[in-house]
C-alpha cells in the first residue's frame, strides 16, 4: 500500500476505518514494490473497499444528516431515489485500475456532484417540453428560467463528422424545438417574450419577432447562429451535491469484460478468438438511498411576470416545485443517474418528494443579568 510510514505504526483497525475514497486514490492496495501494477490482483485491490466499516458508516450518515438539516433551514425543496440497479459514477476520473469513482473530498465517501444531476434534470424537463403529450407543465421557456439557457442543447447542436443516427437524433430535436416554439402562445409567450427580452433585447415586441428570432437560432446544417454565443442567463434552481447511502453498508464490484481488445486496440480482425480482460470497477449497490436538495433561487434581474408564474401556488404548493416533481419522475422512470445509464445502471425508483422545512421560530432569549461594579 503507498501510504506514510507513520501508518505502520498505527493499529490495523485505523486502516480499517479509512473511508472509501482515500483507500482507492491515497492508499491504493495495488502497487508492487517496484511501483509497477499487478494486474492479476486488480480485484484483490478493490475487495477491502467493499464492506464500509462501522465508523465509516457513522461519518457518512453524519454527513448526511448535517447537509439534510442545513437544507430544512434554507427551506430547500428535495426528492428521495432508492436505486434499482447498480450506481456508478466518476469512472473517467484517472486511476491505475482505468476506472475511477467519485468520492468527496475531504471525507472520501461516495457522490454524484450537483452538476451531473442538473444536466440529469435539464434533458428530463426538455424531453418532456418537446417530446411528451403529459409535459407536467414543462416548456422550453420554462426550461431557459428554470435551468438558464444553454447554447449546447441538443437542438443547438451543428451537424459534424458524426455518424448518420446521430445526425438524425439531432435533427429530430430541431424539428421538435422548431414546431413547439411556432405553436407557443399564451403563458407560453408570456414566458418567452420576457425572457429574449431579457437574454438579447429585440427590437421588436411583436410575438411574430419573438418566434421568429428563437427559429433563427436552430442550426442549418453546420452554421450556428452566431447570436447564441452572447445569451448567458442563470437559471433559478441550485442543485446541491447527492451523498448516497449504500444498501448494506457496501460498495460492490462490477465487472466489465471486454472480448475484442486485439481488435480495437491491436488492429487485427475481429473473432471471438480473443482472451477477455476483466475490468473491475466499484459501484453502489441495488437498494441505495439518494436525497437530492434542490433550492429555488432566482436571479435579481428576474422580471415580475416570471417570479410570479412560477411562484403561483396550484396544489398549496408554488408551480416551480411541481415542475421539478415532474421532472424528477421522468428522470428516475427514463433517464437514471451517474455514469452508464445507457447499459441500465443508475436507475432509481421515486420515493417522493419533501417540501421544505422552514426552522420554527424561536422564542426570544430573556436577557443575562449584568452586574456593574
Amino acid at each position: 500500500m503507498a501510504a506514510p510510514a507513520y501508518l505502520a505504526r498505527f493499529a490495523n483497525s485505523h486502516v480499517r476505518e479509512t473511508p472509501p475514497g482515500h483507500a482507492f486514490r491515497l492508499y491504493f492496495r495495488g502497487w508492487k514494490n517496484d511501483w509497477t501494477l499487478e494486474k492479476e490482483r486488480k480485484y484483490e485491490a478493490l475487495a477491502p473497499l467493499e464492506q464500509l466499516d462501522k465508523a465509516v458508516v457513522a461519518g457518512l450518515c453524519s454527513v448526511r444528516r448535517r447537509q439534510r438539516e442545513l437544507a430544512n433551514l434554507l427551506g430547500m425543496w428535495s426528492a428521495q431515489g432508492k436505486s434499482t440497479s447498480p450506481f456508478t459514477t466518476g469512472l473517467g476520473i484517472e486511476h491505475p485500475l482505468e476506472n475511477g469513482f467519485a468520492f468527496l473530498d475531504p471525507y472520501g465517501l461516495p457522490y454524484l456532484p450537483g452538476s451531473a444531476v442538473k444536466g440529469v434534470l435539464r434533458r428530463a424537463a426538455e424531453e418532456l417540453a418537446l417530446f411528451e403529450t403529459d409535459n407536467g407543465g414543462w416548456s422550453i421557456p420554462a426550461v431557459w428560467w428554470l435551468f438558464g439557457f444553454d447554447a449546447n442543447s441538443a437542438f443547438f447542436a451543428r451537424d459534424g463528422n458524426d455518424p448518420e443516427p446521430i445526425r438524425k437524433e439531432r435533427s429530430r430535436w430541431r424539428d421538435a424545438l422548431r414546431h413547439r416554439v411556432e405553436e407557443v402562445g399564451g403563458e407560453g409567450l408570456d414566458l418567452l417574450d420576457p425572457f429574449l427580452r431579457l437574454a438579447c433585447p429585440l427590437k421588436s415586441s411583436s410575438s411574430a419577432t419573438v418566434v421568429e428570432a428563437v427559429c433563427s437560432w436552430i442550426p442549418d446544417g453546420t452554421r450556428a447562429a452566431q447570436e447564441l454565443r452572447e445569451i448567458h442567463t442563470r437559471g433559478a434552481l441550485e442543485f446541491w451535491d447527492v451523498i448516497p447511502k449504500p444498501a448494506g453498508g457496501k460498495l460492490r464490484i462490477d465487472i466489465m469484460n471486454p472480448h475484442y481488445g486485439h481488435y480495437y486496440q491491436g488492429g487485427q480482425p475481429p473473432g471471438d478468438w480473443g482472451s477477455p480482460i476483466p475490468i473491475f470497477f466499484l459501484t453502489l449497490p441495488v437498494g441505495s438511498n439518494f436525497t437530492f436538495f434542490v433550492r429555488y433561487r432566482p436571479p435579481i434581474a428576474w422580471p415580475p411576470v416570471a417570479r410570479q408564474y412560477f411562484e403561483q401556488l396550484q396544489d398549496e404548493k408554488p408551480r416551480w416545485q411541481a415542475l421539478l416533481a415532474a421532472a424528477f419522475k421522468f428522470a428516475f422512470d427514463w433517464l437514471g443517474f451517474g455514469a452508464k445509464t445507457a447499459v441500465g445502471y443508475g436507475r432509481m425508483m421515486d420515493r417522493g418528494a419533501a417540501h421544505p422545512q422552514l426552522p420554527r421560530p424561536q422564542a426570544p432569549r430573556p436577557p443575562r443579568a449584568t452586574t456593574e461594579g
